[in-house]
């Protein structure tokens, strides 16, 4: 039991509101929304980027209304004093409309300009002016959205279709779907990073490519590079369009990768186009509820204007009022969508890699861990008037969900006798 009181607490702190715990201070370049300023690396202080759960990452996406062009560009975010391999500059085109989104994997986010009013003129977006979201923010986040759906509209750019996927005969999942989310769902980025030691002291960060992997392991062949490894941003948009698609056959709405030639991926951007475009069409829709830790106000209350905010810049539908009922139904669905699909998938997901080793073993204990830490942080017992959790992760002493032993268990029903879904 110990294991799993340290669960939830550590997902609480990955993903809690800012307030409540340290904070990444991201210093952005002058016209950081630029093509040089997307290509000058981001500085950080407050954190570093060679501890996991201090990490942080950016990730532009890009479109032109007209044309519909679209693709995406990672900036790299480095330590004050880091090394960074000077990143590739971008083709921005007259017309284009830059969003940028950041994540982090565990600490919250602050923007800091390099000149004083510009993250104001780039509405970027990190807050309500009283407390930030935490692990997100975003810039120009919703004119980029507003480019996107012209282009749409007029036939310039096209969303790839929903699919089935191959393996389960059901529709692919969305971040929009009750089968993915999580007490804060949309949140976080696709982006990825290398990390290297070098041979003489200090560490190296660099946007991941196939070019900058190839470096680094001739670096490494020549001894300038003891070792390197890919960073990366776990949690929603990462779960479905790498770890989800990648175990049901399904696959993401992509992009081409201005920094990687030849390449292709998704990003936060692309995954909430997708799902916005393909509603009605994989059931219940989930959006960011008013009870999510990162849109509460300071003393843990809903604040309509904070959830507002939080879904322009992920292109959600706005609220009207607060509503409680709203939390009961978002409780209900994961319970009946979500907790049902991790028993249902189970088969695709067991032999699947984790998306947070520290987390779960594979991806199918990462999804119950993570289902059990968010429905009791949202308070879905009470909220459901329940006494028993649906899905249980019994972990091991370092708190990890693992296979061993049926260590995975769900409740048929809440109040009914276990299930072992091992077994």
């Amino acid at each position: 039991m110990s294991g799993l009181i340290g669960l939830i607490i550590t997902i609480i702190v990955l993903h809690g509101a800012v307030g409540q715990g340290p904070i990444c201070t991201i210093t952005l370049p002058p016209n950081f929304l630029s093509a040089k300023g997307l290509a000058t690396p981001f500085k950080t202080s407050g954190c570093t980027q060679t501890v996991t759960n201090q990490q942080v990452f950016a990730e532009a996406t890009i479109v032109n209304p007209i044309t519909g062009a679209i693709y995406i560009f990672n900036p790299v975010i480095a330590d004050k004093n880091m090394n960074a391999r000077i990143p590739i500059l971008p083709t921005i085109n007259p017309g284009d409309v830059v969003g940028l989104w950041f994540g982090s994997n565990a600490m919250g986010i602050k923007l800091k300009p390099s000149k004083a009013g510009e993250l104001s003129f780039l509405t970027c977006v990190q807050g309500d002016g009283k407390t930030n979201f935490g692990q997100m923010a975003f810039c120009n986040a919703a004119a980029f959205f507003v480019a996107a759906k012209i282009a749409i509209k007029t036939g310039q750019l096209s969303i790839p279709p929903l699919g089935t996927s191959p393996k389960s005969g059901k529709p692919c999942y969305t971040v929009r779907s009750f089968e993915v989310v999580d007490q804060d769902q949309s949140d976080n980025v696709v982006t990825e990073y290398i990390l290297a030691n070098l041979a003489g002291g200090g560490t190296e960060i660099a946007q991941f490519s196939k070019a900058n992997m190839q470096y680094y392991q001739a670096q490494q062949k020549a001894g300038k590079v003891t070792s390197f490894t890919t960073i990366m941003n776990g949690s929603d948009n990462r779960l479905v369009s790498v770890g989800l698609d990648n175990a049901l056959g399904c696959k993401p709405f992509e992009a081409r990768d201005q920094a990687d030639v030849g390449a292709v991926r998704p990003s936060l951007a692309l995954n909430e186009l997708f799902a916005s475009q393909h509603e009605g069409q994989y059931g219940t829709v989930a959006l960011v509820p008013q009870s999510d830790p990162m849109v509460v106000d300071g003393n843990g209350n809903a604040d309509l204007k904070k959830l507002n905010l939080y879904r322009a810049g992920v292109d959600q539908p706005l609220q009207p009022k607060l509503n409680p009922q709203s939390d009961v139904d978002y409780c209900s669905n994961m319970l009946t969508i979500g907790a049902a699909s991790i028993k249902a998938d189970k088969p695709f997901y067991i032999e699947a890699p984790t998306i947070d080793p520290a987390v779960g073993t594979n991806l199918w204990t990462f999804m119950g861990a993570r289902f059990q830490a968010s429905f009791v942080n949202l308070d879905c017992l009470a909220l459901l008037d329940k006494t028993q959790e649906p899905v249980v992760a019994v972990t091991n002493a370092d708190g990890v969900a693992t296979v061993q032993d049926n260590q995975l268990i769900q409740h048929d029903h809440l109040d009914a006798p276990l299930t072992q879904l091992l077994a």
